[in-house]
């Protein structure tokens, strides 16, 4: 019978969710940081600790609360006893010292591991303090001091042992009882061994007596009542008075050791003995070996028969046709010990060749038997069969013949250990829990299906625990049902300390909800001592919404509320979630958050970086953009939508940021620095609406800042995926992150100046604003004192503090989003492995490889070559398998080598078109005028049946009538087309249809004549802008323009020669793959299908090498390093070096692909002597 009931009535199906109920920090939260540091137990290096004692210190609460609820205690490191108190008008705690411990010397067993100090209040006036290494100190705290009343310690097999104190309650006026808890390490087995000895946990019953008028000089040895073991450290403890019993709550029970549990009866071999089952006869003789036996591949049969060896080869007769096999043995022979197999017709499982399908008779004079072997070449390869005849087990058992007989397979030993190496994966991950299916999927679902699942995802909430009660004497309650405890899941526990007005609970888990459970106590002698729990009400949905909390260190609750404490160890840590209880009738219940730790620097992160990763990610493209200059690579920016969707989120995320900003300022900087002055509007009486130029130019200096930050992605083309692999992968280092730091110092000064320049040159030209007409009127309210402010080249001067606020907000901002987009081009472009989660996992890599999306390539392209390059006997398998399939049409060997190849091939035609497009395809010649027939008289065509038709049926004459090419049918047609068109229409029409087409044509015309307007007037601005600074600016100011204006405009052939190979990474994988697969082939590859297709690969990487080489060679002619007699200009050394950095970095991107194939074609040079007559060109091999 269960021990908690749940009331149906008290539960809510209709329960939708919790809301939540916005709690002010500041008036329910205050922390105070500790004077004193916790104490922290140290664990001993000989032994390791075992995980439920692990668990018991994570879960330790160090403080102590008194009955009143206004102090408590803890224990230092020092072994201090530090009370705090807590003045309930201010509630301001105060820290101090009230008793110090003696320092604790080590055991010298080095298995007592120590514990944490613990301590528990007895009453307002008795405090018991235990130091975690097997003392117990009785302090009386009346009138404010701590005095001493009693030393006890726990000797156990005459040591003295380590404890924590769980519980303290008053059993009489005089004495208490305090229940301990310790580990107990039990005796290794064998000493040689190296597994760690099991752990179990005591359970101690201390009796504290309280009426000692003078302390003890030495310390007394504790006063056991009664000792339990469990396998857990105890979760709660409590005594109830009212049954005169403790209550232990526990993941185990805890058993009673002077009850002696005989262990279980194990027989002896001699008493085991085979059960039979339903039906089955053990006396009965053994079953007769099969008749034959057989074994097939992908193309043929082989069925061996056993025949005596004195049988001659003419007297057996064996005949084979498509679908049948005819076999007898002469009947001339004397008696066999076997029977001898005779078919007639005998129907094959599937059909045979019989033209290539043979017999062989193999005989020994050593031995008595001989093999008769069919060799059955299968009509429709690759098909599997079941049995060699299609009869074989379709019968009952006692009506099959020997030649019916259900003979399975005999596999081959190759066959047979992939599926014992199975089975022994299968049978391991059922020990260790990891992969269950056997079938190599790892742990759970695959990450990428993950979310997509219906599970129950609060299966693992709570705790698992028992209820073990024990009378004073360590007895048992007959009531208690020793021994067959029912087990519960417990979710939250009373508040330690707290003193409730109704009945101890528990929150237990109950499906989705959290029902709780109040133990009634005995009120008269009449009632039952039987533990009674009653279900009093419910948290809805409880044990769902803790599930989703993976940090929850304690959860406790009252009579309306439960309480989950984070432990704060992990990001975004340190918070406490309220729920509050609803009643059944309610939907919706009300939750809050509050935060325990500190929090500062979250919002930050929160409001600044998620948009730039989500429009870094939303908008990430494979392909490179292919431009040789500056201007070139914004002016194909300006084209795609990414650009734009990137500054708006930019200049989101800056304006966000400078919100924050001012909203921080407006709650830290006022007792402190007063007014930050960063409203919208100006405090005037007079004009209200004045907007605060301050925070324009705060939002200026942002919004400048993410157009640079635009400009700045532009360039490094940062929406392309940045390809990894090992000679080009980005690291996260102490060097990336001093890059990081000095670009953003830079960064956010250069737009601090950018900004101000515009600031000013606005103000300057705000002016003339003011002379258009209707623009006074609606501007004056708004910013009419920016007209008669300061000197502008004076305002700097006078706003210092905003020029350094306007500088941190930009270093600030920019510095969080290098860090974000450094984080993102280190961590996304890592391959993700992902076919260890699957059993074939060559068919999983084969269809990345074939997806068109190149960044699916790219990562099944480096996983495939980690398997191909690999010596270990799973990928050695996996090749194997790779190289031997049959059951796809292509073979995976087949589809593999074909995508490789034709990326390969792709990029050879792009690099001998030097990165042009590819030129369209030939318009297709015209057709040839039909020549005209030659004058002839017609010869008519019959169109009426020839034979005579047979009188139809009324309903078959009237669905003719319907069909298609019925009398209705050809009734329209032929009225449709007398229909007569007048000519005054057609006249019309003819008239139309002219005037529209002309129409349509100056309507494109003018289009495009408006599309070529902007780059006009563009283009105007710029020759006005060009001519003003030739004529009047400064000589320094030329030139610096020119530089500029040929450093935006000039083209870099590095990037022309990335972009005859875009996708060069790709080249590298796939080049490697193929080379190691086919040096793998020589011994894996059993059929020779690698070595059918070497010829080409080599042909292919020899192609592409010779053209990379050729290109090389142009590029050298580009440069000639200059002689030293040469007198050349400082301008021209400089143009001469940085056409050497372009041409070498032009061979770098070239030479990424070239040695690799050199690698690989230098790898295969096993395979010269079957493919040197294949080449075209033998001799380039060499």
């Amino acid at each position: 019978m269960s021990t908690f009931r749940v009331n149906r009535k008290l539960l809510n199906p209709k329960f939708e969710g919790y809301k939540f109920d916005f709690v002010d920090q500041n008036q329910v939260v205050v922390r105070h940081p500790l004077q004193h540091s916790a104490s922290q137990a140290t664990a001993s290096t000989q032994s390791w600790l075992s995980f439920h004692e692990v668990q018991s210190k994570i879960t330790h609460n160090h403080l102590a609360l008194n009955n009143e609820g206004t102090s408590a205690v803890y224990v230092d490191e020092d072994y201090n006893i530090v009370l705090i108190d807590i003045t309930p008008e201010t509630l301001l705690p105060s820290f101090r010292v009230v008793y110090e411990l003696p320092k604790p010397i080590s055991s010298s067993v080095a298995e007592l591991h120590s514990e944490y100090p613990s301590a528990s209040y007895l009453s307002s006036d008795f405090l018991l303090v235990g130091d975690g290494y097997g003392y117990m100190y009785l302090l009386r705290t009346s009138l404010g001091a701590f005095n001493l009343a009693g030393i006890y310690q726990l000797v156990v097999d005459g040591s003295i042992q380590p404890f924590l104190i769980k519980s303290l309650d008053w059993v009489s006026p005089d004495s208490a009882v305090a229940l301990l808890s310790s580990s107990h390490r039990g005796l290794k087995s064998d000493a040689s061994t190296k597994k760690s000895t099991p752990v179990d946990f005591d359970i101690w019953a201390a009796e504290v007596n309280i009426s000692l008028k003078e302390l003890p000089a030495v310390a007394q040895t504790m006063s056991v009542l009664w000792n339990r073991r469990g396998d857990e450290v105890p979760i709660l403890s409590k005594y109830d008075a009212s049954r005169k019993a403790f209550m232990l709550i526990g993941g185990s029970p805890y058993r009673d050791l002077k009850v002696v549990t005989s262990p279980p009866y194990e027989p002896s071999p001699d008493e085991i003995a085979p059960i039979p089952r339903t039906g089955e006869n053990l006396n009965a003789d053994p079953a007769r070996p099969p008749p034959y036996s057989w074994t097939q591949t992908s193309d043929s049969v082989t069925v061996a028969f056993p025949l005596p060896s004195t049988t001659p080869k003419t007297a057996i007769n064996v005949k084979f046709s498509t679908t049948s096999l005819i076999l007898s043995i002469s009947d001339s022979l004397s008696a066999h010990v076997v029977t001898l197999p005779s078919f007639s017709s005998k129907a094959f499982w599937d059909g045979v060749s019989p033209s290539s399908s043979y017999w062989t008779w193999d005989k020994d004079a050593e031995h008595s038997f001989g093999i008769l072997t069919l060799h059955l070449d299968k009509q429709h390869e690759g098909t599997k069969w079941m049995q060699v005849f299609a009869s074989a087990g379709k019968s009952a058992a006692a009506e099959l013949s020997p030649e019916d007989a259900e003979v399975p397979e005999t596999l081959d030993p190759s066959e047979l250990w992939h599926i014992r190496e199975s089975l022994e994966k299968y049978t391991a991950a059922l020990l260790t829990g990891e992969d269950a299916s056997g079938l190599g999927l790892g742990q759970g679902v695959p990450s990428l299906a993950e979310g997509e699942m219906d599970e129950e995802v609060d299966s693992s909430v709570g705790r698992t625990a028992v209820i073990t009660w024990v009378h004073l004497d360590g007895s048992s309650p007959s009531w208690s049902n020793p021994g067959h405890e029912d087990p519960f899941t417990l979710l939250s526990t009373p508040f330690p300390g707290h003193r409730m007005r109704t009945p101890f609970s528990l929150v237990l888990k109950e499906g989705l909800d959290g029902p709780t459970y109040a133990l009634q106590p005995i009120s008269t002698e009449s009632d039952s001592d039987t533990a009674k729990w009653t279900h009093t009400s419910t948290f809805p949905a409880l044990g769902f919404v803790l599930a989703s909390k993976q940090d929850v260190r304690f959860t406790h609750h009252n009579e309306n509320l439960v309480f989950a404490l984070e432990s704060g160890l992990r990001n975004g840590g340190g918070n406490m979630y309220v729920y509050r209880c609803a009643k059944p009738s309610e939907v919706w219940a009300k939750q809050s958050i509050l935060k325990i730790g500190d929090g500062a620097g979250g919002a930050l992160l929160g409001v600044v970086v998620v948009p730039v990763i989500v429009i870094r990610k939303t908008q990430l493209t494979a392909s490179r953009t292919i431009a040789s200059s500056p201007a070139k690579i914004w002016h194909s920016a300006k084209s795609k939508k990414s650009t734009k969707y990137a500054l708006m989120t930019y200049s989101a995320s800056a304006i966000a940021g400078t919100i924050l900003h001012v909203l921080l300022a407006y709650i830290n900087e006022p007792k402190a620095h007063g007014d930050p002055r960063l409203s919208l509007f100006v405090k005037s009486r007079r004009y209200p609406y004045y907007l605060n130029g301050r925070l324009l130019f705060l939002l200026l200096s942002q919004l400048t800042l993410a157009s640079g930050s635009l400009l700045r992605n532009v360039m490094l083309d940062r929406f392309a995926f940045k390809w990894s692999i090992a000679s080009n992968q980005y690291r996260l280092n102490i060097f990336e992150l001093m890059r990081v730091f000095v670009v953003v110092i830079v960064f956010s000064s250069a737009s601090l100046v950018c900004a101000s320049l515009s600031f000013a040159t606005i103000r300057i030209l705000f002016p003339v604003l003011y002379r258009f007409p209707l623009l006074p009127i609606i501007l004056r309210p708004f910013t009419g004192h920016f007209v008669r402010g300061s000197i502008t080249l004076l305002l700097p001067f006078f706003h210092i503090g905003l020029l350094f606020r306007a500088w941190f907000i930009s270093f600030t901002t920019m510095f969080v989003w290098e860090i974000s987009e450094l984080l993102f081009d280190v961590l996304i472009p890592q391959p993700i492995k992902l076919s260890h989660l699957i059993s074939d996992s060559s068919v999983v890599l084969i269809s990345g490889l074939s997806s068109r999306d190149r960044t699916m390539k790219f990562f099944a392209l480096s996983e495939l070559k980690d398997i191909a390059s690999d010596e270990s006997p799973a990928a050695a398998a996996c090749r194997s398998d790779l190289f031997a399939d049959q059951k796809y049409s292509p073979n995976q060997w087949s589809q593999l080598c074909r995508d490789c190849l034709l990326l390969l091939g792709n990029d050879y035609q792009l690099l001998l078109r030097r990165g042009a497009p590819a030129p369209p395809p030939p318009a297709a010649s015209p057709l040839p005028k039909p020549e005209p027939p030659l004058p002839a008289t017609p010869t008519p065509l019959l169109r009426k049946d020839i034979f005579r038709k047979e009188k139809s049926s009324p309903i078959r004459a009237v669905l003719d009538s319907f069909a298609s090419d019925g009398p209705l049918a050809q009734a329209v047609d032929e009225g449709t087309e007398s229909i007569h068109v007048p000519r005054l229409i057609k006249t019309v029409e003819d008239a139309v249809l002219p005037q529209l087409e002309k129409s349509k044509g100056e309507v494109v015309k003018s289009v495009i004549g408006a599309t070529e307007i902007m780059p006009k007037i563009t283009g105007g601005l710029n020759a006005v802008a060009e001519g003003i600074v030739d004529r009047h600016a400064p000589n320094f100011v030329r030139r610096t323009v020119k530089h500029w204006r040929e450093w935006w405009t000039e083209d870099r052939l590095s990037k022309t020669v990335e972009g005859c190979i875009p996708f060069r990474e790709l080249d590298v994988l796939a080049v490697e793959v193929l080379s190691h697969l086919v040096c793998a082939s020589l011994s894996e590859d059993r059929y020779g299908v690698v070595q059918r297709d070497a010829p080409k690969i080599i042909e292919a990487m020899l192609s592409f090498l010779s053209a990379i080489e050729e290109y090389q060679m142009e590029l050298n002619t580009l440069y000639k390093a200059p002689s030293p007699d040469a007198n050349l200009s400082p301008k021209e050394l400089q143009e001469i070096e940085t056409k050497r950095i372009e041409v070498e970095k032009a061979h770098d991107a070239l030479g990424l692909v070239g040695s690799v194939l050199k690698e690989g074609v230098e790898n295969m040079k096993t395979f010269k002597p079957v493919v040197s007559n294949l080449l075209p060109c033998p001799e380039a091999y060499q």
